[in-house]
């Protein structure tokens, strides 16, 4: 862009270059958090507006060059609707999936802040549809769902945000990616898990064929446990506690081990992680002290570290062909808490569907069952005292009664990859209106995410066959459930967010209002087809298709609710349009408030 004797540019390189015409000198601001997508001037020309590519916006002054106000989106990564300029310059290839993953995203509500969700994002936001890039995503963005703006962002693992974000062979610098994120159960502490490993490229001359590369990747992976305590004063989080390599591999004990999952203990403080390893570790709090004297804080509290506390072992690897067999087939594993903490529920994949019932105090196991899953375990939750484990079927297992409830083949997941299922199947419980919800993937092209969706469904497991699916219209990137009301938080693949909330429960977000009401306390024959009714969606019985959700922010006009539900950005369009003195008569606004609320007006007799 030019502006009088200067021109403004910027790129992928993170850097805002203004050009003196008349000098030829350049000045530089680097450093910014994303790839600078577009710049425009002030009419005054006293500011620049900058658009970067992580759903933000930054306002910056001319003189100085300072930010004076930054605005930002949900920063999750979201499909490209159509190719990019800059995805017509050639570039050194980068790392991506075999299969079209749109990977999920780490995210957890705030149990003492129930408006607050948070997010792990990367620097990009866009993926492509076909031939997707395997996106890093460094930093923790902090979004208010009641206000609907991005709180804070602050990075959990290594960032590489510099001039040029290139090495000397031209490929890209890559940073670490977060894989799990949980909350503990009072919202002060945060656990996270990041890995990295080096490009091909970086460590091909090591090698001599591709199992070899696969290799020397493994040797030099790394993975971090990251223990992080909610700062007031800064309004972040603090690192406290950090174990590098937490878990080891099946081959290779030296080397560092992917962690396949993460559990908070909803009852203490307590958290529980499962490895490639097929080893279980607890992880709890040991007060800090120093020459036998408790370490204290500024706020008179006894400061704290994690340490492992149980190291339970769920039996010897099977007996493969060494690291080509572990080449071919991904490792997954599945841990959870149950309601009061006393069990430990934990499972990696295998053939024989081996689920274990832990005891986290005493680090032994109580009981194994077999036949639990198919294939490779994607996800597990207890919900009371039954038991939920998601692969190619969805079971429910009644763990007093040691029967199984329910047992179907999830045809959406025998289709997909190892990739895939772990990526883009999600599964979250509601303990307050005791259901769960599980969201499949469903592809329109094999090779493409174009087009691609997500089925929604919400079951009781004392009666699954009363569920609902709903087609969403878009990919599901996270599914939650919320915590100060009965029902779930979606996000999706358009950095959009869905709230499906029993009839009558008030949304947490003020402007996602409620796009679903559970209908909980209904008979079975009322509950036509399931428990979730779309609000918004025109009800037609004789329909064959229901419309996909839309999105929460819009409102239905035609909805026959007697009592309308206003949002805050209709408040605002009364409201905040001027100072005090250029505001309408009171009367004025009286009748416009009004409007809203009453509804639409009754139809006319003829």
């Amino acid at each position: 862009m030019k502006l009088g004797n200067y021109i403004i540019s910027g790129g992928t390189e993170t850097v805002l270059v203004l050009w003196q015409l008349d000098t030829g000198k350049q000045q530089f601001l680097p450093h910014l958090s994303a790839t600078i997508q577009n710049v425009v001037v002030s009419p005054t020309g006293t500011s620049y507006a900058v658009q970067l590519s992580d759903n933000s916006t930054m306002v910056l002054s001319t003189a100085e060059l300072k930010p004076t106000s930054n605005v930002a989106g949900i920063q999750a990564s979201v499909v490209q609707s159509r190719p990019q300029i800059e995805s017509l310059v050639r570039r050194v290839k980068e790392p991506s999936w075999q299969t079209p993953v749109l990977q999920r995203t780490p995210a957890a509500v705030n149990l003492s802040e129930p408006s607050r969700l948070i997010l792990a994002v990367g620097q990009m936001q866009e993926v492509r549809s076909a031939n997707p890039f395997i996106v890093n995503n460094p930093f923790l963005q902090t979004f208010d769902l009641s206000s609907s703006r991005s709180v804070s962002r602050q990075a959990l693992a290594r960032t590489n945000i510099t001039n040029l974000n290139t090495g000397p062979t031209g490929h890209r610098i890559s940073e670490p990616r977060v894989t799990h994120l949980k909350l503990s159960h009072d919202g002060n502490w945060l656990v996270t898990i990041d890995e990295w490993m080096p490009s091909e490229q970086d460590v091909a001359f090591l090698a001599h064929s591709r199992k070899d590369i696969l290799i020397e990747q493994q040797h030099r992976r790394e993975v971090f446990l990251k223990f992080w305590q909610w700062s007031s004063e800064s309004g972040l989080w603090e690192l406290v506690s950090k174990v590098e390599a937490p878990h080891a591999t099946r081959f290779f004990p030296g080397d560092a081990g992917r962690v396949l999952d993460l559990a908070a203990d909803p009852s203490s403080l307590r958290f529980a992680t499962i490895g490639e390893d097929d080893t279980v570790r607890t992880w709890t709090t040991k007060v800090r002290k120093r020459d036998g004297i408790v370490r204290r804080g500024e706020d008179k509290k006894p400061l704290r570290n994690w340490r492992c506390k149980e190291e339970i072992s769920l039996g010897k690897p099977e007996l493969l062909d060494g690291p080509e067999h572990d080449e071919l087939r991904l490792a997954t594993g599945c841990i959870t808490f149950s309601d009061d903490g006393s069990v430990l529920a934990a499972a990696c994949g295998n053939e024989d569907g081996l689920l274990h019932i832990l005891d986290p105090y005493d680090g032994i196991i109580r009981r194994s069952y077999t036949g639990m899953f198919e294939d490779d375990i994607i996800h597990m939750a207890f919900l009371g005292q039954n038991l939920i484990t998601v692969s190619n079927r969805l079971l429910i297992f009644d763990l007093v009664a040691e029967e199984v409830l329910s047992r179907e083949i999830l045809k959406a997941c025998e289709r997909l990859s190892s990739e895939q299922k772990q990526e883009m199947t999600h599964l979250a419980v509601d303990h307050r209106s005791g259901t769960f919800a599980i969201a499949l993937p469903v592809f329109e092209t094999e090779n493409s995410l174009k087009g691609a969706r997500s089925l929604l469904q919400v079951l009781h497991p004392d009666d699954p066959s009363t569920g609902f699916l709903e087609s969403l219209p878009t990919l599901v990137t996270a599914l939650l459930p919320t915590i100060s009301s009965e029902g779930y938080v979606v996000l999706d693949s358009a950095a959009e967010i869905y709230t499906v909330l029993k009839n009558g429960t008030q949304a947490i977000t003020a402007q996602a209002q409620s796009t679903s009401a559970l209908k909980l306390d209904a008979n079975p024959e009322e509950a036509t087809h399931g428990l979730i009714q779309i609000v918004e969606a025109i009800e037609d019985e004789d329909a064959e298709e229901y419309d996909p959700l839309t999105p929460a922010a819009t409102v239905d006009e035609d909805s026959d609710d007697e009592h309308p539900v206003v949002t805050q950005q209709q408040l605002a369009a009364i409201f905040d349009i001027g100072p005090a003195y250029a505001m309408p008569p009171m009367e004025e606004l009286f009748y416009q408030v009004a409007a809203l609320c009453s509804g639409p007006p009754l139809p006319r007799k003829e």
